[in-house]
């Protein structure tokens, strides 16, 4: 052992002072699984949501066509007859009246 003070090197040696222990704890830790239950409810919601059907309607009309005579192609004229294309007609839209445009 040192000597507290140097300049008096003669002094005797003390016994020691024990004092009360002091605790020291050391942790050691481990899991330790257990259950955590999470109950779930699943509700089924049914929803009405409009979609569109498509129906189509069909009539059907028979008309009577042009008469044709014998050796008769259909679109050929026979004497005396004009032909209406190209000339225009209320009907299709073709007479304009004044200040009216055609589309």
């Amino acid at each position: 052992m040192s000597n507290c003070h140097p300049h008096k090197p003669h002094c005797p040696q003390l016994d020691p002072v024990v004092v009360d222990p002091v605790n020291v704890y050391k942790d050691f830790y481990y899991s330790q699984p257990y259950d955590v239950v999470h109950p779930i409810n699943i509700i089924n919601q049914h929803h009405c949501v409009p979609c569109p059907h498509h129906v189509t309607v069909v009539t059907e009309t028979d008309v009577m066509g042009n008469m044709m005579g014998p050796g008769m192609m259909p679109g050929m004229r026979t004497s005396g007859s004009r032909s209406t294309r190209g000339m225009r007609s209320a009907r299709s839209g073709g007479s304009r009246t004044r200040g009216s445009r055609r589309r």
